[in-house]
């Protein structure tokens, strides 16, 4: 299954993104981050529009 993200964006509402899949280039890369508690922050800028976009991950159940 393939991991997802959602884009929200407080400044610039045209990059808010729905539940997408994570491009097939990022999708090896961990969600969280490694040795931290919390999301990975590279994969979070890589798929940042602008510094104001907060993106979400969706984690397996």
């Amino acid at each position: 299954m393939p991991k997802l993200y959602t884009i929200h964006c407080p400044a610039v509402p045209e990059h808010r993104v729905d539940w997408t899949p994570i491009p097939a280039a990022y999708q090896a890369l961990p969600l969280m981050a490694p040795g931290k508690p919390g999301k990975n922050p590279e994969l979070a800028r890589l798929l940042q529009r602008c510094p104001s976009c907060v993106v979400r991950f969706q984690f397996g159940r």
